[in-house]
C-alpha cells in the first residue's frame, strides 16, 4: 500500500490506498468516517477509478477508468 505523487495528482495501487488517502481529510473540521468502494454502474468494474477530491467543500467524485 503506497500513495505516490506525480505532479499534482496522487496514485494508489490498491483499494485500501483510498481509505488511507481519504481518511486524512478533515473538510470543515469533520473527519472522514466511512469510505465506500464503488462498482461502476455501467460496466460493473470495481477497480480502476479516478477520484476527484475537493477538500475545501468536503466532497469527492469518482469516475470509472474503463
Amino acid at each position: 500500500m503506497a500513495i505516490t505523487r506525480r505532479r499534482s495528482a496522487r496514485f494508489g495501487t490498491e483499494a485500501a490506498d483510498l481509505d488511507t488517502y481519504l481518511g486524512s481529510f478533515k473538510a470543515g473540521g469533520y473527519p472522514v468516517q466511512v469510505v465506500v468502494h464503488p462498482a461502476c454502474g455501467k460496466c460493473g468494474a470495481s477497480e480502476g477509478f479516478y477520484v476527484l477530491v475537493d477538500d475545501e467543500e468536503g466532497g469527492a467524485v469518482r469516475k470509472c477508468a474503463a
